[in-house]
């Protein structure tokens, strides 16, 4: 007779609400754990990570020098005209703020802490812009390992800088640039010789010399971790310049600054170099810089200028202020 028959079974008290599904919380938690982790871990990477990446991070990092200007990075031909102008009004800016911070001073080394920091490209702009105000200008190229002045300048000589200061004999080979008003005293390609065996005092000697001829002396030199002519050259100058490269760890920076300390050296400044086109928004000193350069750019209805002789192997920067003072001598 039970055949065919369905019995439920219910307990004595049913439950008053659904079982939970525990698979919701799990994938809820995976997927917070999932994004918040990478996130932490870049947070905490941009803590430890002490490279700076834009000018306002100089002071931000205890670093006891002013900074002097900021200057974009420039990708050659491809350079965005606006920055090119941004470039030119701030190594202009940075040479009004030497003089006015230091009207005596007329000798400055320029330097880096490591090398390819562009010192070189900021040693020859500024000694442009110099002789664009009127000061007969003279460059020595005081880097007898890398010698990168003399090469751009297309000044090669076997017998340079170094050879004179050891074996003087007569006057200091000083040549003529395409730039008017612009002396250079090159680097030989055999000075590397004689690197150890120039002293201070020869080299202060050179510039006394060389302080009753010129208005203003731009030294170039290696980077003052590692080289010999850059402890000299700030030693004597008047002034150093420190030139520090995006991407540049603020603790490179600051054991420059304390090398230069322990030299005597007067540090009269840094410049920031090679920040990208979003470092502007980013810096106020830079968007400061940039605005009031807008204000005095060139018109896009301006001609051309036609560019200068012999400046066909420098660097953007220095190609655009050389064409610029170069088609401003004349006063048509």
């Amino acid at each position: 007779q039970e055949v065919g028959r369905i019995t439920p079974m219910l307990p004595d008290a049913p439950p008053s609400s659904p079982n939970d599904d525990p698979r919701i919380k799990y994938s809820a938690m995976g997927l917070v754990l999932g994004g918040g982790i990478p996130v932490a871990f870049m947070l905490l990477l941009g803590l430890v990570d002490r490279r700076l990446r834009y000018a306002d991070q100089t002071g931000e990092t205890g670093l006891t020098a002013k900074l002097l200007g900021v200057l974009p990075e420039l990708p050659g031909a491809a350079a965005d005209p606006e920055q090119v102008a941004a470039a030119v009004h701030t190594v202009h800016h940075i040479r009004t703020k030497l003089r006015l911070s230091g009207p005596t001073r007329k000798v400055y080394a320029i330097t880096s802490p490591l090398s390819g920091d562009g010192k070189t490209s900021l040693s020859l702009s500024l000694a442009i812009s110099y002789t664009a105000a009127g000061s007969k200008t003279l460059l020595i190229d005081f880097d007898l390992v890398g010698h990168a002045l003399t090469t751009r300048l297309n000044a090669s000589c076997e017998r340079g800088v170094g050879h004179h200061l050891v074996f003087p004999e007569g006057e200091h080979r000083v040549v003529a640039t395409p730039v008017s008003g612009l002396d250079l005293m090159p680097a030989g390609v055999n000075d590397i010789r004689f690197q150890s065996r120039v002293t201070p005092e020869l080299f202060e000697g050179l510039i006394r010399q060389m302080r009753d001829k010129y208005d203003m002396i731009i030294v170039d030199t290696g980077p003052i971790l590692g080289s010999l002519e850059a402890n000299i050259a700030a030693s004597v100058a008047d002034g150093v310049i420190l030139v520090v490269g995006r991407g540049m760890q603020s603790g490179r920076i600051r054991e420059a600054i304390d090398h230069l300390v322990q030299l005597g050296a007067r540090l009269a400044g840094m410049v920031f170099n090679r920040a990208y086109a979003t470092d502007f928004s980013q810096s106020s000193i830079a968007s400061v810089s940039l605005r009031s350069m807008r204000t005095t750019a060139t018109p896009r209805s301006s001609p051309p200028t036609a560019p200068m002789p012999g400046m066909e192997s420098l660097d953007t920067l220095c190609r655009t202020m050389a064409t610029d003072r170069y088609n401003n001598e004349s006063p048509s």
